[in-house]
């Protein structure tokens, strides 16, 4: 009898021995955290919070994945558990701002970023994304005060210029958006919306043919790219070339049937209707 019963505890300490750790959880959802299998990546760290609810880790990867899946609220509980263990975990503050940012909390948001520059005042990322909630928030002076700054810092941070040339853009201010944008596009040549952008100024600066290249230069990056076609259909059309952009309207109907993007097409109608008329203030982008 006691054989056997030294036997089963043997056995039961081999068994517990071989059951995942909360360390093992936390690994395999990291390793599918970063193939972007963010649900399964959820599963595994819940276990791991299941079994050790005081890693700060843990909350801040479950967290990342919440985001990632655009489930802004329970990205923020996790964050907040993680402020609530650590607060000064690594780039909390920045992670639990962006949550709320897109949860539509700018105030908030805010007030995370203030932490983070508190933090660390050469924070470029932290001053950007301040800067975008200012602009929120209406406050335009500050946030292109944060703009400068993230610039002031690192002239190599291309995101700010986008952002700031944006503004300026908005502002009509369509000759400093166009210095912005050709930095943004020089640090930063293979991302089409600069090349949109700075088509949509030269558009309101009457220069067609300019803003014809720019949307060309976006489809030879993206040959699938709605807006692309939309706004050179729209530049041609100013440019008496009616027959070339009915093509390009034609393109984005071809891309929107085989595709799938049908909810986009009544934008091209709206975009067409816009072209005929010449008046830029119906222009759906």
């Amino acid at each position: 009898m006691k054989l056997k019963l030294i036997i089963f505890l043997l056995l039961g300490s081999l068994l517990y021995s071989c059951s995942p750790s909360d360390e093992d959880y936390f690994n395999n959802g990291y390793e599918k955290y970063l193939k972007e299998y963010y649900y399964s990546a959820i599963e595994d760290f819940d276990k791991a919070i299941s079994q050790n609810d005081k890693n700060a880790t843990f909350y801040f990867y479950r967290g990342k994945c919440h985001y990632l899946l655009e489930d802004y609220k329970k990205s923020i509980e996790d964050y907040c558990k993680v402020l609530e263990i650590d607060p000064n975990y690594p780039n909390l503050y920045i992670s639990l701002g962006n949550s709320r940012y897109y949860n539509g909390e700018y105030e908030v948001a805010l007030f995370n970023y203030n932490s983070a520059i508190n933090i660390n005042q050469n924070d470029t990322l932290a001053y950007n994304l301040r800067g975008n909630t200012k602009l929120e928030l209406n406050d335009t002076i500050g946030a292109i005060e944060d703009y400068n700054k993230a610039i002031e810092i690192n002239p190599n941070f291309y995101t700010p210029y986008y952002n700031r040339g944006k503004l300026k853009y908005n502002l009509k201010n369509y000759l400093g958006a166009i210095e912005d944008i050709n930095i943004f596009i020089e640090l930063n040549p293979k991302n089409i919306i600069g090349y949109i952008l700075r088509g949509k100024v030269k558009d309101e600066l009457k220069d067609y043919t300019g803003a014809i290249a720019d949307y060309s230069i976006s489809i030879e990056l993206d040959s699938l790219d709605i807006s692309s076609y939309i706004h050179r259909g729209i530049s041609k059309y100013l440019l008496n070339e009616k027959g070339r952009g009915i093509l390009d309207f034609q393109k984005v109907y071809d891309i929107g049937f085989e595709n799938g993007y049908q909810s986009r097409i009544n934008e091209v109608e709206t975009a067409e209707a816009a072209a005929a008329s010449e008046n830029s203030d119906n222009y759906p982008y």
